[in-house]
């Protein structure tokens, strides 16, 4: 919590946030620092008027963001993808972009294997598919990125 110093959120999400100004528009704001990866906040700030000895509930939504992995990716030819492409899943939503060498940092991953399309320019020979199997992680999925190669044709 970015109000209160050294405030922390219980397992459950909970956290008691102290001297809020009564009938005044307060700032509530969350810290998604150490969050697990797999957690994705909608909001990370809330305001709220409370009046004298109010207690306020306030929710922050979540989404299960699903796994996130760094992917390296090359063409069939032995080349990096090109920087800056962009990387859809099955359904056509972006799930993250190419960085330095062909890395594709991807989050939202519901599936340890399955397919992705890469795209930087509207033409045909500007797109190609990978297929993707990430390793078992076991427990840690939520706490570090998976990291897999792959090859889009």
């Amino acid at each position: 919590m970015l109000n209160a110093n050294g405030l922390r959120l219980d397992p459950w999400g909970h956290a008691v946030v102290p001297n809020l100004m009564p009938f005044s528009r307060n700032q509530i704001e969350v810290d998604p620092k150490d969050l697990p990866l797999n957690v994705e906040l909608k909001s990370t700030m809330q305001q709220v008027a409370p009046t004298s000895g109010a207690v306020v509930k306030v929710k922050f939504d979540t989404a299960d963001a699903g796994r996130a992995a760094i992917l390296h990716v090359q063409t069939a030819q032995g080349r990096p993808l090109p920087f800056g492409a962009e990387a859809f899943d099955e359904n056509g939503q972006s799930v993250g972009i190419v960085a330095q060498g062909g890395r594709i940092v991807v989050r939202g991953l519901k599936a340890d294997a399955g397919a992705l399309t890469a795209k930087w320019g509207p033409g045909a020979g500007e797109t190609c598919s990978l297929a993707y199997a990430l390793p078992d992680a076991g427990d840690d999925k939520a706490k570090s990125f998976a990291r897999a190669d792959a090859v889009c044709r």
